[in-house]
């Protein structure tokens, strides 16, 4: 899928503490704690971002081949998708 894909802010809290997000699904009454390369995602789905972009961040900043790091962000984008904590524009 194409497109900028963004934190949906009226539903989701969240935190950083540390190196570690925190995060309060506000639409299921859980927290997720999102460390490493979920962090990394986290930040830049709040200013929007593509998957592309997504991707190229894991690469640029983990040691992990391109497959890889694009089935990471297709997964992590699907889990919080499937929450609907992420819009897409």
């Amino acid at each position: 899928m194409s497109g900028t894909i963004r934190v949906r802010g009226d539903a989701v809290e969240w935190r950083q503490v540390d190196d570690e997000i925190v995060a309060l699904d506000r639409l299921a009454g859980e927290y997720l704690a999102l460390t490493g390369s979920g962090a990394v995602l986290w930040s830049l789905l709040l200013e929007g971002a593509t998957e592309p972009e997504l991707t190229a961040a894991l690469l640029a900043r983990f040691d992990v081949e391109q497959g890889v790091a694009a089935a990471d962000v297709t997964a992590f984008v699907a889990g919080l998708e499937a929450r609907g904590l992420l819009e897409r524009r």
